[in-house]
């Protein structure tokens, strides 16, 4: 497909699952291809949500981080995309501590950038799947900041939810574990 891209089209019924596999076990050269094909394609058609949505499933940590600093630069993605570009990293689980950095470190020109409500989302959206007491602790010592008091309510939401994952795990984990292990599970477990 990347040496023709023209005449060797996805099936449409695979254009979603093709691209993001090619990019989470590829590297360089196929993220490169898949950001060559969204900046190529029109805006506002579907192929371009597809690569665009692809870029983000890569786990190569450098390549993850490229694409969050691309998000802050106004000329590498369509404005409507930028923050899009940044949840779609964010949903990835090789991507979730790198968000979160991100997001702290580019606090203020998010919010100047995308506002309370889309900051907001993102950050219930990163916290949602957090189920580790440090990432708890990051979290309270974010909301603790200057930068942070008009999300009061939002960092609340989310230390909340993550105190409630904790407390699942607390409850469940080890007969999760037990039966993963059952399963033959055991050497994908931590």
């Amino acid at each position: 497909m990347m040496k023709d891209p023209v005449n060797n089209r996805i099936n449409p019924d695979l254009k979603r699952v093709v691209p993001c596999n090619a990019i989470r076990y590829g590297g360089m050269a196929e993220w490169n291809f898949a950001y060559n094909q969204y900046k190529s394609e029109d805006p506002t058609g579907d192929d371009s949500f597809y690569w665009f949505n692809a870029l983000s499933c890569t786990t190569q940590p450098w390549l993850l981080q490229r694409l969050l600093d691309m998000s802050l630069d106004n000329t590498t993605f369509h404005s409507s995309d930028a923050f899009f570009n940044i949840y779609s990293v964010s949903g990835n689980a090789a991507a979730r501590d790198i968000t979160w950095n991100f997001l702290k470190n580019n606090f203020l020109t998010l919010h100047d950038k995308h506002g309370q409500l889309r900051l907001g989302s993102l950050i219930r959206s990163i916290a949602s799947a957090y189920n580790m007491e440090y990432l708890l602790n990051e979290l309270q010592s974010f909301a603790n900041t200057t930068m942070a008091v008009e999300y009061q309510t939002t960092f609340q939401e989310a230390i909340k939810g993550t105190q409630a994952n904790l407390d699942w795990l607390e409850t469940n984990g080890d007969d999760i574990k037990e039966w993963l292990t059952e399963q033959g599970f055991a050497e994908y477990l931590p």
